[in-house]
C-alpha cells in the first residue's frame, strides 16, 4: 500500500433510492482512479441515486476534483442525482478556490 492509500478509505451504504460513498483520507492521483472504479457501477444500477459524504475527507488535490466532476457529468448523463455532502473546511476551500461549489451539488448533510 502506498502513502497515499494508507489515508484512504471508502465505505458504500446501500439505502432505499440511493447509494453512499462515504470518502475519507486523502483524495489525490492515487486514489481518484479508486473512487471513480466504485461509483460508476452504482452510476449505471438502474434508478439509483449517489451520495458523495465528504465530511471524512482530509485532502483533496486536483485529480479529486476532475474524479467529481466526471462522476457529476456521468449521473446527469445517465439521470441520476448526485450529492456530495459536507466537504472539512479545509477541502471545502478547495471547492471554493476552484468555484466548484458553484458547479458541484455539494450540501451540508444527508
Amino acid at each position: 500500500m502506498t502513502g497515499a492509500e494508507a489515508h484512504w478509505g471508502l465505505a458504500v451504504e446501500h439505502q432505499p433510492g440511493h447509494t453512499v460513498l462515504r470518502v475519507s483520507g486523502d483524495l489525490d492521483l492515487e486514489t481518484a482512479p479508486r473512487l471513480l472504479a466504485v461509483a460508476e457501477p452504482h452510476l449505471a444500477a438502474a434508478g439509483a441515486n449517489l451520495i458523495i459524504d465528504l465530511s471524512a475527507l482530509n485532502f483533496i488535490d486536483s485529480s479529486g476534483l476532475s474524479a467529481l466532476i466526471r462522476i457529476n457529468k456521468r449521473a446527469a448523463a445517465t439521470d441520476r442525482t448526485l450529492a456530495i455532502i459536507a466537504p472539512a473546511p479545509q477541502v471545502a476551500k478547495a471547492f471554493e478556490i476552484t468555484g466548484l461549489d458553484q458547479i458541484l451539488p455539494l450540501r451540508r448533510s444527508a
